[in-house]
């Protein structure tokens, strides 16, 4: 049973930050991205996915979450990290969840996303500069 409860704790491990980042929508058949986007910041993550909070959440006449969910057309395409090395350039995701918030005095939504392929490289990255 504990190293059950070990395994869970290591796969939600998450740290807390504020990253920058552009975010897009991308096809899923085509490729294509939008020409619109919007800019995030990542404020919670782990490996697997993050909490991505946002201005706005309609690009292209496309909702982010709605249409980016596992089973629709679009995935989330985050970009231009604010990294000290160029190690992860780009990542594509699934909308998880979305609620609204206040972020920085802001309305702001805040979308959970899941991540395409896990993201070592940036975790480790981002756990050693938080530290």
């Amino acid at each position: 049973m504990v190293l059950i409860m070990n395994f869970f704790r290591l796969l939600s491990q998450r740290i807390s930050l504020e990253l920058p980042v552009n975010v897009f929508l991308q096809h899923k058949k085509t490729g294509r991205i939008s020409s619109d986007f919007t800019t995030g910041t990542i404020v919670n993550l782990s490996k697997a996915g993050a909490c991505v909070v946002l201005d706005k959440v309609i690009l292209d006449g496309n909702h982010l979450f709605f249409t980016a969910q596992e089973q629709s057309e679009n995935n989330i395409y985050l970009t231009n990290f604010s990294t000290d090395k160029d190690v992860v350039s780009e990542i594509l995701a699934t909308a998880v969840w979305m609620d609204g918030c206040t972020y920085h005095h802001k309305h702001s939504f805040k979308i959970g996303v899941r991540f395409m392929g896990l993201q070592k490289e940036l975790f480790s990255i981002m756990k050693n500069r938080s530290q």
